[in-house]
């Protein structure tokens, strides 16, 4: 079976979540895309906002991830058509596929439960306090919609990751 490289800087940092779309992703390790930094751009359906990459002069840490070529299509369809599928060169010199917003719109503010998948999936790979900070430090708003399917998918997937309480995720934790 012939696998790729797919580097996953927001929800889909959570193995969890990236396995419900390609059962065969396989954690290969943290990785870094030199010139990008995240943002919460990408238009949904659902009118919050989705991450994306855009140009910066720094390198946005994420995980690489190696999945069968066969499950690309899911994966195409789960990230929907306001993303570009591209190939981007990680600075651990590999070249890995990644989804890149065709129009950002910087106004536009995650859901709670999407920024605690992208949290849990950058304490779960062990990124680093620099990226959780600014993650947490991202504003969000709460879904008005309780029962939307999206939600309740990525509830399952932070609860099978052991993050029951994804709440927990958004803040900063009390220094010891």
């Amino acid at each position: 079976m012939t696998s790729l490289a797919y580097f996953a800087y927001g929800s889909n940092m959570l193995p969890e979540r990236l396995r419900a779309r390609c059962p065969s992703a396989a954690v290969a390790g943290a990785a870094a895309a030199p010139g990008f930094r995240v943002a919460f751009a990408k238009d949904s359906r659902d009118g919050s906002g989705k991450a994306t990459l855009l140009n910066a002069d720094n390198a946005q840490p994420g995980v690489l991830f190696r999945l069968a070529a066969d499950e690309l299509p899911a994966l195409d369809a789960a990230e929907g058509a306001d993303y570009d599928r591209v190939e981007i060169a990680l600075s651990c010199g590999t070249r890995a596929l990644t989804y890149i917003a065709k129009r950002p719109d910087l106004s536009l503010l995650p859901y709670d439960w999407y920024l605690a998948l992208c949290v849990a999936g950058a304490a779960r790979q062990a990124l680093g306090e620099a990226l959780l900070g600014r993650l947490r430090a991202e504003p969000w708003r709460t879904d008005p919609l309780p029962v939307r399917p999206s939600r309740l998918i990525a509830l399952r997937a932070l609860s099978q990751a052991g993050f029951a309480d994804w709440r927990g995720l958004l803040t900063v934790p009390a220094a010891l």
